[in-house]
């Protein structure tokens, strides 16, 4: 009944562009994070759509050991 309701008052259209930005922000956040926070030869990729980064690791780093 809810999503009937909310379907029938609001413009899913209106809807998708706020979530759009919303996940906008939490990206920009997050990659701001990472090249803050983590060592300097740790690459990002600086997604333009999608939910997940991609995180290039130096060789020294065993990835199996994170796991």
């Amino acid at each position: 009944m809810e999503l009937v309701n909310f379907l029938e008052n609001n413009s899913i259209d209106d809807h998708i562009q706020e979530i759009i930005k919303l996940y906008g922000k939490r990206r920009d956040v997050m990659v701001e994070s990472i090249e803050a926070y983590f060592p300097k030869d740790v690459k990002v990729t600086h997604p333009e759509g999608g939910l997940f980064l991609w995180l290039e690791l130096p060789e020294s780093i065993n990835t199996k050991e994170m796991l």
